[in-house]
């Protein structure tokens, strides 16, 4: 049985890594979650991220820096799609650049 959208985004949380520049999936996170009258919660990293968290979540947002070590970002996706039974949206995101 699929959930509603209203339940399905009831409660969105981003999970970023704090040096990856999270403002893409936080912006996913607020449109999936004003689409259902929900709200959004954020995570600097799967370690602030506990199992109750991702338990209580009915999506998550994951933003993945597209320039990190590829075993980095396969160990990080692998473990949150091993420990969330929900909805799992995966953002790739550059670094910020600053202004030159």
């Amino acid at each position: 049985r699929s959930a509603a959208p209203t339940e399905a985004f009831a409660r969105v949380v981003v999970v970023h890594d704090p040096t990856t520049p999270h403002t893409a999936a936080r912006a996913f996170a607020d449109a999936l979650a004003g689409s259902a009258g929900g709200q959004v919660e954020e995570r600097d990293s799967l370690v602030s991220c506990g199992a109750d968290a991702l338990a209580a979540a009915t999506c998550v947002v994951l933003a993945v820096n597209r320039q990190a070590d590829p075993d980095e970002t396969g160990g990080l996706v692998a473990d949150v799609l091993t420990r969330c039974a929900h909805p799992v949206l995966i953002v790739p995101v550059s670094p910020e650049r600053s202004p030159s």
